[in-house]
């Protein structure tokens, strides 16, 4: 199974591809957020992230996004089909 990793950007609808492998871990991720980070300025000017309760997003990832001051937040546990809501950016991580 191949796995890819993509952010999106919710105002512009602009899908951000960061790669594929086979075998995703935490080096994997922090390499293609450390890789797009100076190329893609939705990325870089990013005011959020949200992402899932996956192993491989560990601190070290999340670092690399907080380092540009964008807020980096988890969605619940055990909810595959959680829903973005208001809320969920008041909320503090």
């Amino acid at each position: 199974m191949c796995y890819l990793l993509f952010f999106v950007n919710v105002h512009t609808r602009k899908v951000i591809f960061g790669g594929a492998t086979y075998n995703p871990n935490e080096e994997w991720v922090c390499n293609v957020a450390c890789d797009l980070s100076g190329l893609d300025e939705d990325l870089e000017n990013a005011e959020l992230l949200i992402h899932d309760n996956d192993t491989i997003f560990t601190k070290s990832f999340n670092v690399l996004f907080k380092y540009n001051q964008t807020k980096v937040i988890k969605t619940a546990y055990m909810t595959p089909n959680m829903k973005c809501q208001r809320r969920a950016l008041d909320k503090d991580d």
